[in-house]
């Protein structure tokens, strides 16, 4: 059962803002002297799909899951020597093995099973390289309020 998927960022919101302000600047600072519904037009054409941060940019997903006896963490990232943040090209995320993160647990006491996720969670970013961003609020903020001992199957 697939219980978390964590997206990777190629980078923050902030730095995307940063780079996007930057691009848009150059628009509005060009010599030529067009009406200004023009250029604001042109700056939507040209940064329109890059500017949105959620789906454009995922780079990398961590996917938590687990069965009867163990949760394994699985890391699909894209392989890229450098990321163009402008470029509408797909990024194809390919199945990264890594090895240890697959961890079992205790059926019978949640804090084991939260144990094992954390533990294949960190196995998994600790194979990321440090200028990729995790996006792992939600995960951070679900882990701590569900009780994961109710998705097993009690014999």
């Amino acid at each position: 059962m697939k219980l978390f998927e964590i997206p990777i960022y190629a980078f923050t919101k902030e730095q995307l803002k940063t780079r996007v302000d930057y691009r848009k600047g150059q628009f509005h600072y060009h010599p030529y002297n067009h009406v200004k519904k023009t250029v604001s037009k042109n700056v939507v054409y040209d940064t329109y799909p890059q500017e949105l941060y959620d789906y454009n940019h995922v780079v990398g997903m961590i996917v938590i899951h687990m069965d009867k006896y163990e949760v394994e963490a699985k890391l699909y990232k894209a392989v890229y020597e450098k990321y163009y943040w402008k470029s509408s090209k797909k990024k194809f995320l390919m199945d990264m093995q890594i090895n240890g993160a697959h961890v079992p647990y205790d059926k019978k006491n949640a804090d084991s099973i939260k144990d094992s996720i954390r533990t294949v969670y960190n196995i998994a970013t600790s194979c990321i390289e440090k200028d990729l961003f995790i996006d792992n609020e939600c995960f951070e903020n679900v882990i701590e309020y569900i009780d994961f001992s109710k998705f097993v199957d009690k014999d």
